[in-house]
């Protein structure tokens, strides 16, 4: 049972901005289910690893369009996305320490 189920409402009008939003969807499915099926914490771990990867990687790349387009609220919004990353990689922390291996710096 998918947790996230992508809607055209959640569309920015962007194409590519669009395909990325439904693959980190996607990969927060892939997360949601693993941790559902009480899959072991190194399983988890690499999973939530790949939603990490892949969500620096989707805010770097809106980041340099908002930067392009004169965004007004890009500082507001890459604030944002520091706080989403930073949540992410305590919640990695937190799982890796119960397995000793930490993959993110503090």
């Amino acid at each position: 049972m998918s947790m996230l189920t992508w809607d055209e409402k959640y569309s920015v009008e962007i194409a590519e901005i669009d395909r990325q939003h439904q693959k980190l969807f996607g990969l927060l499915d892939e997360l949601y289910e693993a941790m559902q099926d009480g899959q072991a914490a190194e399983v988890v771990g690499k999973v939530l690893d790949r939603v990490i990867d892949y969500t620096v990687y989707h805010f770097a790349y809106e980041e340099k369009l908002m930067r392009d387009a004169g965004y007004p609220d890009d500082a507001a919004h890459r604030a944002e996305h520091v706080e989403l990353a930073d949540q992410a990689k305590e919640l990695a922390r937190r799982l890796q320490a119960r397995q000793g291996t930490c993959r993110w710096p503090r």
